[in-house]
């Protein structure tokens, strides 16, 4: 608020140079005045002056300061504000006012000097006007700036690095990398074959490597510089690059014996070889080629029977059953029976160039020519025998099989009769075949197994004797009879047993169903029914008595049976089916009355899934999306849900900006100010008792951290009331959050009551109320002032800190 001022000031009259009193004055027409002449209309005199009547005439003071005229003809209000702004600043508004003038606020940036003057405030004097680098005080405000290689951001404050890489490659040269720094940038090193010309890497000049001993290159090539390197020519014929640059000699005799012919010896030389002459047996030379001279082409090279040609020379051999001569070249005959019978089984006689093998009588000569096989006279016409010829070595045997004797002529077999001696060991039948005999038996036997005795049949083993399978079947000896038909069915067990159908008969005595079986009938009943004791009768089933009829488990899930049909299913009162899966879930109302159904500390109902169930809440905030309509009031929650930190009691605001705020912090002082940077309190002209107050805090400011309770968060809110107190006059009232300002704002004594006994105006108590994102464990809050006088001139204090998250 503005200076106000007031100039009040009451005149005095004295002496006799007073005005003349009015017509209406009172006074008589000769002068006197009668006693008591200012009590009425203040003697005539103007409101604002003195009226004296004490010399028997009505003396009228002066005008107050603010007026212009006297008191007996009147005072008019001066208007200060039309000569020079009233002497207020430039920057304010001057507004007059009877008997004075107001100067107005300062605007921001300025502070109020309390005569109506503003005078600048230095915004970079503290935490450097909030700017990143460089603050620059100006009028009414300040201007922040940058270092060289940063950029002011859009705040006007915050100083971005520039990256000066991104434009032309930060001035360094094509070949290198420009890495930018905080504030600058760094070229990197010029590349192998390159000159750094400027030694900061913003020009690299190719470097003429092959102006040095010809850049390393073998003296047989061409040096050719190229940008940042350099290439060596390729090497002449008979040389090998080396990859650096060198030339190699080749050593072509190592590869293929240098092209020369295999035969004559390979030379090398300083970029070639030379080829030698071609050894004895060859013709022609080692660089044309060595041909191999065929010396069985002239009189068979001098052998008896084969020359063969090698290369270089030549070789004499002999055919099969000759030997070469010890010459070399004649052909001796070889005796082969001399050795070993010439391999012969039986008889060898040598031939010239050979030998030859035979058998004697009952062999033949093997496919080898030399091993004699035997000659199987029974492969041809069984040898002349009638049933068995066996070959023996050089010969064969003829014999007979059983029931069979040989013949006089020692091939021929004659039948023996079994039958004619003890009728073949038959118990009944013996019949006389070739070579054997057979025992039979008669109708009603079989033949035992020892092919002889003659066993009983058993007729009733095999198909039930031909009998109705429902019937017993009789063995006799050599026969079988039949048994009579069982109950339910008609006919004889010879002819077959038919089915009787009792159902046909009066259901067969059945309630619902009658099933006719194979000589019998069963009763049934219908779904929803069950067969009575006397196996007739059908008794309706209560499926609700078994397993709740399937509706799901008591008491959610109700079963109300019905006669003869399935039951009806349907949720208990206080239970609903909220997913529509046929399951009744209990709602939390339901939770709340079910004694067998609490949440532990720090755990509350949620049936917003379907299903009642224990939700661990970590913030009221939680707690109030669970239920919008929970009031405020305290409650337990556990910050760290699961872990192992105990649930706690807190207070939860439900409804200040939207809900949910978990309340940390309460302090109205009743009972100390305990962690504040300065715990003194008050009890006093507000009353109420408040941290600071009337004759204690000043300038500079108190400060106190709060742990959050480990409520995970992303805001913060603070609520205080601020008290200012006696003679402000410009100075600002603060209070910060984590450093940073929530409230701010300059005061002067133009407004309020006197409620603190001093002579000054103390300002209504300011409520503040800041909302700011947040998310750290702990916060802090530092209220103060920028007063510039003692505490019994001036003073602040605040009361009621609450401070909450969500």
């Amino acid at each position: 608020m503005g200076a106000l001022v007031l100039l009040l000031s009451v005149g005095s009259g004295c002496g006799d140079d007073g005005p003349s009193p009015a017509p209406d004055s009172g006074v008589s027409p000769d002068g006197e005045v009668p006693g008591d002449a200012c009590d009425m209309a203040n003697g005539g005199c103007d409101a604002l002056t003195s009226c004296d009547d004490s010399s028997g005439a009505v003396v009228c003071g002066g005008c107050p300061s603010g007026y212009e005229g006297d008191g007996a003809t009147g005072c008019t209000d001066v208007d200060e504000c039309a000569t020079d702004n009233g002497g207020c600043s430039d920057l304010v508004v001057c507004t007059n006012m009877p008997g004075g003038f107001m100067c107005g606020d300062c605007p921001m940036g300025y502070l109020d000097d309390g005569a109506g003057g503003c005078t600048d405030i230095d915004e970079c004097g503290e935490d450097n006007g909030g700017c990143d680098q460089t603050c620059t005080n100006v009028e009414g405000s300040r201007e922040c700036s940058c270092d060289e290689g940063f950029d002011l951001d859009a705040d006007g404050m915050t100083c971005v690095d520039i990256d000066e890489c991104a434009t032309d490659n930060g001035g360094c040269s094509d070949l290198v990398t420009c890495t930018n720094t905080t504030g600058s940038r760094e070229c990197g090193i010029c590349p192998v074959g390159y000159a750094d010309e400027l030694g900061d890497g913003s020009s690299c000049v190719d470097i003429d490597e092959c102006a040095t001993d010809n850049g390393g290159c073998s003296e047989l090539v061409t040096c050719t510089n190229t940008d940042g390197g350099f290439t060596c020519g390729d090497c002449p014929m008979g040389y090998l690059d080396d990859g650096s640059g060198g030339c190699l000699d080749i050593d072509e005799c190592a590869t293929d014996n240098g092209g020369c012919d295999a035969l004559s010896e390979c030379t090398n030389t300083d970029g070639s070889r030379t080829c030698g002459d071609c050894p004895a047996g060859y013709s022609g030379d080692g660089e044309t080629g060595c041909t191999n001279v065929d010396e069985c082409a002239t009189d068979n090279g001098g052998c008896d029977q084969t020359c063969t040609d090698e290369p270089g020379s030549f070789a004499c051999s002999c055919g099969a059953g000759y030997t070469l001569a010890t010459d070399m070249a004649s052909c001796d005959d070889v005796d082969e029976c001399a050795t070993g019978n010439g391999g012969c089984e039986q008889t060898c006689a040598n031939t010239p160039g050979s030998f030859a093998c035979s058998c004697g009588a009952g062999y033949t000569l093997a496919a080898d020519m030399a091993a004699c096989d035997d000659v199987d006279e029974c492969a041809t016409g069984n040898g002349g025998c009638e049933q068995t010829c066996a070959n023996t070595p050089g010969s064969f045997a003829c014999s007979c099989g059983a029931g069979y004797t040989l013949a006089a002529d020692m091939a021929a077999c004659d039948d023996v009769d079994e039958c004619a001696t003890g009728n073949g060991g038959c118990e009944q039948t013996c019949a006389n075949t070739p070579g054997s005999f057979a025992c039979s038996c008669g109708a009603g036997y079989t033949l035992a197994a020892d092919m002889a005795a003659c066993d009983d049949v058993d007729e009733c083993a095999t198909g039930n004797g031909g009998c109705d399978p429902l019937t017993v079947c009789t063995n006799t000896s050599g026969s079988r009879t039949c048994g009579a038909c069982p109950a339910g069915y008609s006919g004889t067990g010879s002819t077959g047993c038919s089915n009787i159908d009792e159902c046909a008969t009066g259901n067969g005595g059945c309630e619902q169903i009658c099933t006719d079986t194979a000589g019998s009938f069963t009763c049934s009943c219908a779904t929803g029914y069950t067969l009575a004791a006397d196996m007739a009768s059908c008794s309706d089933v209560d499926e609700c008595a078994t397993d709740n009829g399937g509706c799901g488990a008591a008491p959610a899930h109700t079963c109300v049976n019905n006669v003869g049909a399935p039951p009806t299913c349907g949720c208990a009162a206080g239970y609903q089916d909220n997913d529509g899966d046929g399951t009744c879930e209990a709602t939390c109302a339901t939770a709340a009355s079910d004694p067998g159904f609490a949440c532990s500390a720090g755990r509350y109902c949620d049936d917003s899934t379907g299903a009642a169930a224990c939700t661990v809440v970590t913030s009221c905030l939680q707690l109030l999306t669970l239920d919008p309509s929970t009031p405020s009031g305290t409650y337990t929650i556990d910050p760290d849900g699961a872990g192992a930190g105990a649930p706690i009691s807190v207070t939860c605001d439900m409804t200040t900006a939207g809900g949910g705020w978990t309340v940390v912090s309460y302090e109205d002082f009743q009972s100390g100010a305990a962690g504040w940077s300065d715990n003194r309190t008050s009890t006093g002209c507000f009353g109420t008792r408040m941290l600071g107050g009337f004759g204690l805090f000043a300038s500079g400011s108190v400060s106190k951290s709060y742990g959050l309770l480990g409520v995970s968060h992303s805001e913060a809110r603070i609520d205080l009331t601020y008290f200012s107190i006696d003679s402000w006059d410009g100075e600002q009232a603060f209070v910060r959050l984590d450093g940073a300002d929530i409230y701010r704002q300059s005061l002067n004594q133009s407004t309020g009551s006197n409620v603190c006994g001093g002579t000054w105006l103390d300002r209504p108590p300011i409520p503040v109320s800041a909302t700011r994102a947040h998310s750290a464990p702990s916060l802090q809050i530092q209220a103060g002032s920028t007063l510039d006088q003692a505490p019994t001139d001036e003073s602040w204090g605040i009361d009621d800190v609450r401070v909450m998250v969500r």
